[in-house]
This record gives C-alpha cells, structure tokens and sequence, in this order.
C-alpha cells in the first residue's frame, strides 16, 4: 500500500491556514476554517489563534496510509495533543514510542518532534493547543518548567465530559449560522479545562500527569517481558529496576497498552506457544515449559481459556 508523509517543518511569518492549506491541500473557506477535498484525503481544519496560543482540530480522513511529522512551530514553546490514536514520539534516531490518549492529552516542549500515523480511509479527529508559558499565571509557570521533554496525562472527569458533549453532531444541536461559533468556543473551554488541570495538580491526591521518565521506563519493562516471555514478570525486581512504584507501574501499563503487566504477559506468552505448536516440530510438553508453564495440564487450560480449543486439537488440525 502506498503511503503518504506531510511535514510540518518551522513556520516563519505565513498566515497559519495557508500554511495548512499549503501543506495539506485544501481551501480556505474563511478566517478559521480549512475545507479538504481532493484525491488524496477529505476533510477540514478549525483554527483559533489568540495572542499567545493556537487551538487547531483537524478531522482527517487520507485515502492512503499518511505519517504527519510535527517540527517546531517557532512562535510557540509547548504543544498539547489530544485525544488520538498512533502519535509516535521519536526518542532519537533508532528508537521511537507509540502511545495513544483516547481520553487525555500528550504535553510537549517545542523542541520535541512527533508523528501522526492516519491510516487509509479512517477518520481521525485530532486536537492540538499550542501555547506559551505566559499563557499561565506566573505561580504556575514552574508546572511547565518542570517537564523534561513531554508528559503524559490519563484525562480527567471534566475533559471526558467535554469530549461527550463535543461528539454529539453539532448539525443536530446548532444552527448553521452558529456552528463556526460553537466550535470556537468549545476548543477554548478545552484550553481551559487544559489549563484547571495543571493550576490544580498539586492538589489531586492521585497522580495523572506521568513524566517522559516513566513512559520511558513501562517501555522497557515492555521490552523485557516481550524478551522473557518464559518467566513470569517480577514485579517488585522491575519496580526496583526501574524506581517505579508497583501500583503506578500497572496503572501506567494499562493506559498505555490496554492490560495490567500480568494480563498482558498472559496474552504474549499463550499467542507466542500457540505460534510454536502451529510452526515447531516440538512436543506439546517441550513448548509448555519452554514457556513457564507448570505442566501440560496448566499449557492445555491456558490454551482452552485463550481459544477455545486444546493446544493437541490445534495440532491435530493442522495434519488433516
């Protein structure tokens, strides 16, 4: 399948939209608004720009598989990512993270460089707060200060309500007339949820907001258990290992890859045995201990729980 790579290089100067529209295709249908309709991708662009931030939401959908590199914009010093699948964050030249924020938001320094993958004929709804430091008072000022290179946040209550409410069909609710104005003002009530969220996160007795650190570190846990899928996972080594707490470990885990260290081990073990059975000429007792199973009767229920059948069934099938 043919694939598709925009990049969003610095900015110097150019009104934003014809930046956009220069980028992407498209016509400018007025002062905020990009309208997207060619062969290669349909869609539109919402921009609202203030004196120091810029709220943009692209709804996207390419016709081919699409990667959109995000570089600096220089008028700006962080960006904020909401609410999408497949961001790439590349951490240098060999390795790269892939994280997805279906309820919250990935908060970048300006030097930080990222991707959007928009896979063919999805569309993708994506919400970017670009913005400066003196967009918050000065006592919160050091909130920001303090990110190394990105934070990750879960979201919260009121960000999963204004994402409700901002998925109904504004064509239902709104008139015509007023919907450009609508969605204004939606995306700078974002901004300001965006902004309650750091003034008030000395106060949450639970922490949301997670440091380039321990993103980094889930993923190299990540890699170990993918590693060592023969042994079960030793938490309290890996919470050593990588200074960690247990809790916040599997709480991270989960917001980022759907399961608790555990759940998921479970998973990669029994696909990876099941891989085994179907392609080895080993005994099903060999593949069972090569991968920490107790003993065949412990293999054959895992397997029965995972795919209804017994790892001898699925054996059996294939030599028909």
């Amino acid at each position: 399948m043919m694939e598709r790579i925009i990049e969003f290089e610095n900015r110097r100067g150019e009104n934003y939209l014809e930046y956009l529209s220069n980028k992407l295709g498209g016509q400018i249908v007025n002062e905020n608004e990009l309208i997207i309709d060619h062969d290669k991708a349909r869609g539109k662009v919402l921009v609202v720009e203030k004196s120091n931030f810029r709220l943009v939401i692209t709804q996207y959908q390419p016709y081919e598989d699409t990667y959109v590199k995000f570089s600096t914009d220089e008028k700006y010093e962080y960006n904020a990512v909401f609410f999408s699948q497949n961001i790439i964050y590349q951490k240098n030249e060999k390795e790269s993270l892939q994280f997805s924020t279906p309820r919250g938001f990935i908060l970048m320094k300006k030097s930080e460089k990222f991707t959007v993958l928009n896979k063919a004929n999805e569309f993708k709804k994506i919400i970017v707060i670009y913005f400066n430091k003196d967009s918050f008072p000065e006592q919160h000022q050091h909130k920001l200060e303090s990110i190394d290179n990105f934070a990750y946040h879960v979201g919260d209550r009121h960000i999963g309500i204004w994402k409700k409410n901002f998925e109904v069909k504004i064509v239902d609710v709104i008139h015509e007339d007023l919907q450009r104005q609508y969605l204004k003002l939606k995306l700078e009530e974002l901004f300001l949820l965006f902004q309650n969220i750091l003034f008030t996160l000395e106060n949450n007795d639970k922490k949301t907001l997670y440091s380039d650190y321990e993103i980094e570190s889930i993923y190299a846990i990540k890699k170990v258990i993918d590693a060592n899928l023969s042994l079960k996972p030793n938490l309290k080594k890996l919470t050593i290992d990588y200074g960690i707490s247990a809790v916040k470990l599997n709480k991270i885990y989960k917001f980022l890859f759907g399961q608790t260290v555990y759940n998921y081990y479970k998973e990669q073990r029994i696909h990876k045995a099941k891989d085994e059975v179907v392609q080895s000429q080993k005994n099903l007792t060999e593949i069972a201990y090569d991968y920490g199973f107790t003993d065949i009767n412990h293999f054959s229920k895992s397997f029965i729980e995972a795919f209804g059948i017994t790892p001898s069934e699925l054996k059996k099938s294939l030599k028909k």
